[in-house]
């Protein structure tokens, strides 16, 4: 993951800021980068044993799913034939070039989880955001490269797509690059008709 958020900055940190419109230089003038994707998806619940707590969905292309719905979802009960699962998801990354504030290249994952209370429709919640930084160790615009002291002690040389970029930072800066998925779902009951 720490190698793929780095490569990740080496193909879009450096895109030409014109025709990307989330590509832009920050207040300070340096390169920063985000974007992010969405999905959502519609179930009808087709079948449902509580018991066993085999559940079937109907999505919206006529596509079925059964599967076992595992203790951590709370309220099952609540939940009945023809009712609506919904499912939000959710990708984003943002990569900045930021001043170094003298710690060292660093990965991390930070999660958030919530769950319906008791007593209400099941629903959850769920975040994942995976945290790299590197440091700039040298910049070659002869050859359009900078080269990146990434967490594991290495330095690798990624080519940059807008050497004009190179001017907007310098061997000492922090690349700090956020990797966030987040999921939501919720189940509604059916209407009356």
């Amino acid at each position: 993951m720490k190698s793929y958020l780095l490569l990740v900055f080496a193909g879009i940190m450096f895109l030409p800021h014109v025709g990307v419109a989330q590509g832009h230089l920050s207040p300070d003038n340096r390169p920063s980068f985000a974007a992010s994707h969405s999905a959502t998806m519609t179930a009808r619940v087709e079948e449902i044993d509580h018991e066993t707590r085999e559940v079937t969905l109907r999505f919206d292309n006529g596509d079925t799913l059964s599967t076992r719905v595992g203790d951590e979802v709370r309220n099952l009960a609540q939940v009945g034939v023809g009712d609506i699962v919904y499912t939000h998801y959710t990708e984003s990354i943002s990569i900045q070039v930021v001043e170094d504030d003298g710690k060292e290249p660093e990965s991390f994952v930070k999660q958030d989880r919530a769950a319906a209370a008791k007593g209400r429709m099941p629903g959850m919640a769920a975040t994942e955001s995976v945290v790299t930084t590197a440091i700039v160790e040298s910049i070659d615009p002869d050859h359009a490269t900078v080269s990146l002291r990434v967490p594991d002690g290495e330095v690798r040389r990624y080519a940059v797509r807008n050497p004009d970029n190179l001017r907007s930072i310098q061997v000492g800066d922090k690349i700090a690059a956020t990797a966030t998925t987040s999921i939501v779902i919720t189940v509604d009951k059916a209407l009356e008709e």
